[in-house]
């Protein structure tokens, strides 16, 4: 169910397991000093559920939520990967937003134990690192992934992927950029939802469909986007994602019911226009162009 420090919410709506592993730059809100819970044997209970506490919403630790991924036994992994090309992205808001989708995009690429998805994320994790002055920190993790993807040692590349996380976090609260780490964390929920969306949806269930109804995380992330709104007004690409994260909370809410088949496929749209939108070069305007990525096969 879901949980906050102060209780559990109404009718046990769970944080998003699947898709939150994806909030690659999320960290403990201040003062917070509790550790996530280790991911025991037996069944599954969201209870135990290993997390991070970010202003009282929970977000799963990614090391520990491959062993809920499992457990689900969710298959079609491979054909959620990406490969993206790169692109001239000077705005770090967006830079930000896409080093959050790239690291989303490795995980997915774990998942299906797919080489060339690690590959092809890892050279835009390390382009927008970059960009946003984290080359050096991040440069010896990308090297070991990319070893490992050609050695097919998944169990490392798994364990560099939550080092990326770890040292992006601890270096962008060094440099009080405390507002691009939130833009990561979204960029890569976003990546992860739709990407989880997409396998729900194949094989739908009310119990699976309810790991993703967590308003109180999109609210959340809504917040964080109107603090850095009200220093840059006239941001197209964040007033867009205000309002797509708007739809997918009504997606969320819209029915006692929990989120229904119509309300997942809702979530997913709303989530792939809204990475298209990340990634597009020329702005809003062209997002559902689909973005610079293509399936990869």
């Amino acid at each position: 169910m879901f949980l906050s420090r102060t209780g559990y919410s109404s009718r046990g709506r769970a944080i998003g397991a699947l898709a939150a592993l994806l909030c690659v730059a999320a960290y403990p809100a201040a003062g917070s000093d509790e550790p996530g819970k280790a991911l025991g044997d037996g069944p599954l209970d969201l209870k135990d559920f290993p997390a991070t506490v970010v202003e009282k919403v929970l977000v799963p630790v990614p090391s520990e939520v491959f062993g809920v991924l499992e457990k689900f036994g969710e298959s079609g992994w491979k054909d959620q990967i990406r490969r993206r090309g790169g692109g001239n992205f000077r705005e770090r808001s967006q830079v930000a937003l896409i080093f959050g989708v790239a690291v989303a995009d490795g995980f997915v690429a774990v998942q299906a134990e797919n080489a060339e998805g690690i590959e092809a994320a890892g050279r835009l994790v390390l382009q927008t690192a970059e960009t946003l002055g984290l080359r050096d920190a991040v440069v010896r993790h990308c090297q070991s992934i990319f070893d490992g993807a050609r050695a097919g040692d998944w169990p490392t590349i798994r364990a560099e992927l939550d080092k990326v996380q770890e040292t992006v976090s601890a270096t962008m609260l060094r440099m009080r950029d405390e507002e691009l780490a939130e833009l990561v964390s979204i960029g890569g929920w976003l990546r992860g939802t739709e990407a989880v969306t997409a396998l729900i949806s194949r094989a739908f269930t009310s119990d699976k469909a309810e790991l993703l109804n967590q308003p109180e995380l999109v609210r959340y992330f809504t917040s964080v986007l109107a603090r850095i709104r009200e220093k840059s007004p006239g941001a197209a690409r964040l007033n867009v994602l205000a309002e797509g994260l708007g739809k997918i909370e009504g997606s969320m809410t819209g029915s006692d019911r929990g989120i229904t088949s119509v309300a997942l496929d809702e979530i997913h749209e709303t989530c792939a226009s809204l990475v298209a939108m990340v990634l597009s070069v020329t702005g809003p305007q062209s997002a559902e162009a689909g973005g610079a990525d293509v399936p990869q096969g």
